[in-house]
């Protein structure tokens, strides 16, 4: 079975959990008898190493660029996969990784994975809302199987579109749990803390977090430590002090995936404030480090983190205060989410979403 895989997330992006979840699917599935696939990814600077994956069944067309990630980058790409594939013949399966399928690839079957409904639940967040709608519209349309990562996901997919159900399967993220390196010296210091990690967009709610934080005792005996997102802009800045939490509230803008393990590890709890989630890795990765996630009650999450997490209400900031106090103060409650979490996490592996991705695709193919 020939399988393809084309540029789209990385020309976008150079970090991220929809490269990270294409590099482990193509990593196993490489190990597979009789399995071919072509990563069709041109000119990026992912720090995912899909270089990596170059075998004599696993063919990489993937070089380093100058080009920043956005839209020139793509339109380049665009060009040169384009004469690339022109040459490759057809393929059984093209699974692209965004919503939308390059011209020249001759295939049997197209898969499309649908991670979540944001852009449709929050459409003041972006540019051509409508635009891009109709862009998504046209690929479940054309289609034939369409991977959801939730239930939720799922659901949400057809409050949006008009979908064939018989087309949608659900298959989890798999989870790798991070490395444990050295503790980033900023975190190390004689204050316990609570552990932020990722972007810091609307959709994930850091201003309701910085506010209950603010609100809550644990301002004075605790620190919130940030990981990753980059440096803070002014609206953080003047929200942080606003709340009087200068020297209270510590930023890693970018932190090494070795040792990101340490900082979940020695995290109090890891709170996880987001609006909205098509899955959502960062409170699977707590679990796997042993420590509690303190995690908003909607979208998928519940169906993700199932009995191992803390929940409140992401509109409430008495409900997240009162979530987090009790995650750092009820002893018995935290041991009781650390062996919940054990079980839990035991449930996402990459080999599961491999193999039941693998099955969709042979189920095309045998049509």
């Amino acid at each position: 079975m020939r399988i393809l895989y084309d540029h789209q997330v990385t020309s976008l992006q150079d970090a991220g959990g929809i490269s990270a979840y294409f590099y482990q699917v193509a990593r196993l599935l490489s190990q597979e008898q009789g399995i071919d696939i072509t990563l069709c990814l041109g000119g990026n600077n992912s720090v995912v190493p899909f270089g990596s994956l170059a075998r004599e069944n696993c063919h990489v067309l993937s070089y380093v660029t100058s080009f920043k990630r956005g839209f020139t980058r793509y339109i380049v790409n665009d060009a040169v996969t384009s004469a690339y594939l022109a040459t490759r013949g057809r393929f059984d399966v093209y699974h692209p990784t965004l919503y939308r399928c390059m011209p020249f690839a001759r295939t049997h079957a197209v898969v499309v994975t649908h991670h979540d409904c944001i852009l449709e639940m929050f459409p003041e967040l972006f540019r051509n809302p409508a635009g891009r709608r109709l862009v998504k519209k046209r690929q479940f349309a054309r289609a034939d199987a369409i991977i959801c990562v939730s239930e939720n996901s799922r659901r949400d997919l057809v409050r949006f579109y008009e979908v064939a159900p018989e087309k949608l399967h659900v298959i989890h993220l798999g989870m790798t749990k991070p490395g444990i390196g050295a503790m980033p010296a900023a975190a190390s210091a004689a204050r316990p803390y609570l552990l932020y990690v990722g972007g810091r967009k609307l959709v994930k709610n850091f201003t309701g977090l910085v506010r209950a934080f603010g609100a809550s005792r644990l301002r004075d005996e605790f620190k919130l430590v940030c990981a990753g997102g980059g440096e803070f802009n002014k609206e953080e800045l003047q929200l942080i002090a606003g709340e009087s939490l200068e020297g209270r509230v510590v930023l890693l803008p970018r932190v090494p995936d070795e040792q990101m393990g340490a900082l979940y590890q020695g995290a109090h709890a890891f709170v996880y404030p987001s609006l909205y989630e098509g899955f959502g890795l960062p409170p699977l990765e707590s679990m796997a480090c042993g420590t509690v996630p303190v995690v908003s009650g909607v979208s998928s999450m519940p169906e993700v983190c199932g009995e191992g997490a803390i929940y409140f209400d992401p509109n409430s900031v008495e409900s997240m205060v009162d979530s987090l106090e009790r995650a750092c103060y009820d002893s018995s409650l935290r041991e009781e989410m650390r062996q919940k979490g054990a079980s839990v996490v035991a449930r996402y592996s990459w080999d599961n979403c491999a193999r039941q991705t693998l099955r969709v695709y042979r189920d095309l193919d045998s049509r």
